[in-house]
């Protein structure tokens, strides 16, 4: 990655908290699924969580400057990342859309 020493590790902060939010909500949301008799708004969140994951490792596979994560640290902040979320998870359990659709406006092909 490219930056200062200061300005990458604040970077790699930002995307290690992203990721792992995201998965533990991945993580969370099965659990509820299992707990609550298989509520279908428990699966549509994990998928929206994992769409999320595999949309948050595109954005880090494109980018290799320290200074795109720290100017974008709100859009990638766990409270951001959740109202998408939540606004996926709301079109799949609607059936305005399905997972895959949303993937694939997302640019992500497997999730």
């Amino acid at each position: 990655m490219n930056g200062t020493e200061k300005q990458i590790a604040f970077a790699e902060e930002i995307k290690n908290a992203a990721m792992t939010n995201v998965l533990h909500n991945v993580e969370l949301s099965m659990q509820r699924y299992e707990e609550y008799d298989h509520h279908p708004n428990y699966l549509a969140e994990a998928e929206a969580f994992r769409i999320m994951a595999a949309c948050l490792e595109k954005v880090f596979a494109a980018h290799d400057d320290a200074e795109y994560f720290i100017s974008n640290r709100e859009t990638l902040s766990f409270a951001s990342l959740c109202q998408t979320v939540d606004r996926w998870g709301e079109q799949i359990m609607q059936g305005k859309k399905t997972a895959a659709q949303i993937a694939f406006e997302n640019g992500v092909k497997s999730w």
